[in-house]
């Protein structure tokens, strides 16, 4: 909550707007004037901001991982497109900025913002819902953009399914969503824009436009490249309003390996073990006309390497199976696959008590040393963990928690030694529960995959699961 605002112009300089917040020291906003060049072109977005007035809220989070001060500016627009004047930030080193979307934009109707300058500076959204027991989804800054989008529907008796497209084209874009069967056939094809206008933005409830209608893959079609965001949340009468964020299965990266030199670059990094409480869905769809083959190298918790097994999907079909049938009842702990680079792989973790809704993660090809996120509401959430160390040596991990300059709050180890290729397990609202921080850092003394998974606590119904994604440091320093 703010404090205080003061408006500060001297003639011959910038307006400057000073927000001095509760415990998080003091913004100092630069407001770009309407008659200076627009010469910022974001290249990151945040695809969407909560209109004032609804019962949902949006906080904007910003880190600066250099060891210098460094500066974005951040380009608000209307949801029509119309660009509006720019807000400069400048962060601490080390230190993370947090405000409300209203006092950052001085309360004007901002529908999606834009970023450009310091890649140092990383900017994420967390969307809250006003209820008095309710949970962030917390959604770093969008830079894939392209003009098809897959993701995999969710239980719609338990979540609803929204979405936001911005386009980034110079053109009038179309948009449509398309629901799937398994075998890839048509069950229903809605038009959501007919012409959304450059750097406009477009709402959808999915769940909604599909209604009676049970597929298995929902594909958004532009015509005009767009930067999308799936949000999913719990339905108005339940009684914690969960609100998460959905990855699309984009087309991945990595090429095609020659058979039998399988050295896996990406990664499912978490099944869940029988008698958990849990259960793993696989789920891989063929987007080409002719079929793919994946080879999988499955792992157990102690990096033990077993045979490679193949999966071979047909020319637009849908691989959705239980992780216990593909693997014939082995425990498997986690995954590397090669193959057919434009198919991805998703992984759905979901209670097997009901009412319950999936988390679905997406492979991963990510590694770092050290990851950073902000942790959930912890009287509601936990916040679970499973790290895979992909360097040769084994590896110590360590949880950071950090406050709103950067300084350490506490630091645990977690593992003295994981061995290449092993996975540990965490639950980190257990470790730092009884201390006060807004940001968790992960450390890994060698190269490493991390998979951040929150959900509901133990008896609360509808169970929900969801995947909080890590901001790979090193990258940005």
């Amino acid at each position: 909550m703010t404090e205080s605002l003061n408006l500060q112009r001297r003639p011959d300089a910038e307006p400057v707007l000073w927000a001095f917040t509760h415990g998080r020291g003091a913004w100092r906003v630069t407001l770009k004037s309407d008659s200076e060049p627009q010469a910022c072109v974001p290249d990151r977005w945040i695809p969407h901001v909560t209109p004032a007035g609804i019962s949902y809220e949006t906080t904007v989070f910003a880190t600066n991982f250099s060891a210098a001060p460094a500066s974005i500016e951040l380009v608000p627009y209307l949801e029509n497109g119309i660009r509006l004047p720019s807000v400069s930030l400048e962060v601490n080193p080390g230190a993370t900025r947090i405000a409300s979307s209203g006092d950052l934009f001085s309360n004007q109707p901002v529908s999606h913002f834009g970023i450009c300058g310091s890649f140092s500076v990383s900017v994420t959204a967390a969307y809250r819902s006003t209820a008095a027991s309710s949970t962030s989804a917390h959604v770093p800054e969008v830079t894939q953009r392209g003009t098809e989008f897959l993701f995999y529907p969710g239980e719609w008796n338990v979540v609803y399914e929204g979405m936001a497209v911005i386009n980034l084209g110079a053109e009038a874009s179309r948009v449509k969503a398309v629901l799937l069967n398994q075998t890839g056939e048509e069950l229903r094809r809605a038009v959501l824009s007919p012409a959304l206008a450059p750097y406009a933005k477009q709402l959808a409830v999915l769940d909604w436009e599909f209604r009676g209608l049970q597929g298995a893959v929902i594909r958004i079609e532009s015509s005009q490249p767009s930067a999308i965001l799936f949000l999913r949340g719990t339905h108005p009468e339940a009684s914690t309003a969960l609100l998460y964020y959905i990855l699309p299965a984009l087309p991945g990266a990595t090429g095609i390996p020659a058979p039998g030199l399988c050295n896996p670059e990406r990664w499912i990094l978490h099944l869940t073990p029988q008698d958990s409480g849990y259960e793993t869905t696989i789920l891989a769809t063929n987007r080409q006309t002719s079929d793919v083959a994946l080879e999988i190298v499955p792992l157990q918790d102690d990096r033990t390497r077993l045979d490679s097994i193949f999966w071979t999907i047909a020319a637009g079909h849908s691989l959705i199976a239980p992780a216990s049938g593909l693997f014939a009842g082995t425990p498997i702990s986690h995954f590397g696959l090669c193959g057919s680079a434009t198919t991805r792989v998703t992984a759905a973790y979901r209670s097997l008590l009901a009412p319950s809704a999936s988390a679905h993660s997406p492979e991963t090809s990510v590694t770092d040393n050290r990851f950073l996120f902000y942790p959930g509401e912890w009287p509601v959430v936990y916040e679970g963990m499973a790290v895979v160390n992909r360097g040769t040596n084994p590896e110590w991990v360590d949880a950071v928690l950090l406050d709103a300059q950067g300084y350490e709050v506490r630091r645990v180890r977690l593992i003295d030694r994981l061995a290449p290729r092993a996975k540990h397990l965490a639950v980190l609202d257990g470790i730092f529960s009884d201390f006060a921080g807004v940001a968790i850092r992960i450390e890994c003394s060698e190269p490493s995959s991390v998979l951040l998974l929150r959900g509901t606590k133990p008896g609360h119904r509808p169970g929900v699961l969801f995947q909080t994604v890590p901001i790979a440091i090193t990258p940005r320093r």
